[in-house]
């Protein structure tokens, strides 16, 4: 065999191994994929269960329980004065100055509001008025167009002119005598009030007056600092209780102990402060009354008492002149009122005069005081700006009458509510003695049908108006079968439903689902509610939370807690 012939044998022998070798590892592909395939399909077979479970939602379950139920209605709202005194004013006028603020006792007299001196509108407009209304008689009875027959034929042979001139004559002395009137009335009121203001008037007490009202705010300011000092001191004596007895914070009580102890120094400087204010005020009372008391003025009034009665003569005798002289004049113009429709214009100058007189009647002095004992609960004017006849300048609590609080409550709540029931107060350690109580049960006017209104009576020395207030009302314990969370309950338009948990066999295990359960909640506490459903009440699991939204008949894993 010659060279070449061996080349080509080598060459086959090559190609052939090369063949067998890429079979060969064609052949181990092919097994690694079926040994794969084969693990992925064993591992899919027995842990699709698992995989399963953690693309579902996950839920927390509580047991269906037995127990007791402790029932409480609770709301909230603020405080209202239950009878308020309306101080109101006739006239617009405006405000100089206000002396008062919320939450300040006043007692009958007090001053409530300073008044400019200048007129109200409503008064001058009811002068404009009168004035105009005499003008527009005067114009149409003196109206040339009134004929000389006409008052013939009303009075006799009475020419135009001479009734025209009596009208005027007359009208000039009804007008004097009126002022006359005024002057003898207004000489008379004079000398009342010497006699009034007899024993200080003809005394000089105003170092002593302005004595007794530095004085008093001395002793306000003083009396408000200690009322401060006594409140802030029983808050940290509320707050370290707490901090001792419940929370158990012992740094914050240290810290708490080391306030009241410096409290307590300050409210004995404060009562100090106190009481030393209190006798100065005390003092400077008793001077002013010593200085008022300085002058006899017996005679002062013996004199002044018979210039009055003179006075008062002088009065009667100008009322009577008055009178006279305008029922002469009324009995001329009458004459000729109706025939000429002249009887409107003269009613229009009555219906004024009555207004007049009845402004001039409500006219406001400078100052508008309060009518009772009280504490102020709202001012609704402004320094600076009129008053309103149509809205109470302040509103007053009456000294002795109580404060009420109100809160809607749906229907079935507030079945469980009495009248007379003790309203607890949520928190109550902050407030000093304030007491609730319900005093009435009716129909909320927002909602009639659905919602009862829980009105109580609140007591109490650090009540204010506006205050806001949240109660606890009731205490009834009743055995139920079946009790679950309130959370778990939930409420759609075919009703109120909670989930629980249906197990299903399978031969990979146990599925769960949810299962919607129709309810009737017959009571409720703050975390727990007794329901009326079908549950036997034993082994039977409610859904209270869920990773997920979940509706009835998802399916679902239990939380691994």
């Amino acid at each position: 065999m010659d060279n070449k012939e061996i080349m080509n044998e080598d060459q086959r022998k090559a190609e052939s191994s090369e063949q067998e070798r890429m079979f060969q590892k064609r052949k181990d592909w092919i097994k690694n994929a079926i040994i794969i395939f084969l693990a992925v399909m064993l591992i899919l077979t027995f842990f699709s269960d698992t995989i399963l479970n953690y693309s579902l939602p996950q839920v927390v379950t509580q047991y269906v329980m037995s127990g007791s139920i402790t029932t409480k209605v609770r709301g909230e709202g603020n405080v209202e004065s239950g009878d308020p005194y309306n101080v109101m004013v006739k006239q617009s006028r405006k405000v100089a100055g206000i002396p008062v603020k919320v939450g300040q006792t006043v007692m009958a007299g007090d001053v409530l509001v300073y008044l400019d001196e200048k007129e109200s509108t409503e008064l001058k407009e009811a002068q404009k008025a009168l004035e105009a209304a005499e003008n527009a008689y005067d114009k149409a009875l003196m109206d040339a167009e009134i004929s000389e027959g006409a008052i013939t034929d009303s009075k006799g042979n009475l020419s135009a002119s001479s009734f025209r001139a009596q009208i005027t004559a007359l009208k000039k002395a009804v007008d004097a005598a009126e002022e006359e009137l005024k002057n003898a009335k207004k000489n008379a009121a004079a000398i009342q009030n010497q006699i009034d203001l007899l024993g200080t008037a003809y005394v000089d007490t105003t170092a002593e007056q302005e004595a007794v009202n530095n004085a008093k705010k001395v002793k306000d300011a003083a009396d408000e600092q200690l009322s401060r000092t006594t409140n802030e001191l029983a808050d940290l004596e509320a707050r370290l209780e707490y901090f001792t007895t419940v929370s158990s914070n012992d740094e914050k009580a240290a810290e708490l102990e080391q306030l009241i102890v410096e409290t307590k120094l300050l409210l004995i400087e404060h009562t100090k402060a106190a009481n030393q204010a209190a006798d100065a005020y005390t003092k400077a009372l008793n001077a002013l009354e010593a200085k008022k008391a300085s002058l006899d003025t017996t005679g002062q009034a013996a004199a002044l008492a018979a210039q009055l009665a003179v006075a008062n003569i002088a009065v009667s005798n100008a009322q009577t002149t008055y009178d006279d002289k305008k029922e002469k004049l009324d009995e001329l113009v009458a004459q000729i009122n109706n025939r000429y429709n002249l009887g409107s214009l003269y009613d229009a100058i009555v219906d004024a005069k009555e207004t007049l007189d009845e402004q001039e009647k409500d006219s406001l002095g400078g100052e508008i005081t309060a009518p009772i004992n009280g504490t102020v609960t709202a001012i609704n004017v402004q320094s600076g700006k009129e008053t309103d006849p149509s809205t109470a300048v302040v509103v007053l609590q009456p000294e002795g009458q109580g404060y009420y609080m109100s809160f809607s409550v749906a229907n079935d709540k507030a079945k469980l509510v009495s009248i007379g029931d003790p309203a607890e107060l949520v928190n109550n350690w902050w407030y000093n003695d304030m007491t609730a109580s319900v005093t009435a049960i009716k129909p909320d006017p927002d909602q009639p049908s659905k919602n009862k209104l829980i009105v109580c009576e609140v007591k109490g020395s650090d009540i204010t108006v506006g205050q806001r207030l949240t109660v606890s009302i009731g205490s009834r314990t009743s055995n139920y079968d079946l009790i679950v969370p309130s959370s778990s309950i939930h409420e759609d338009n075919n009703g109120k439903y909670i989930l629980t948990i249906e197990s299903k066999s399978t031969p990979l295990g146990n599925r769960y689902m949810a299962k919607r359960t129709e309810v009737e909640v017959l009571a409720s506490d703050d975390t727990q509610s007794a329901i009326n459903a079908g549950l036997s009440g034993w082994g039977e699991y409610v859904i209270t939370g869920s990773t997920k939204d979940i509706q009835p008949g998802d399916q679902v894993r239990l939380s691994e807690n």
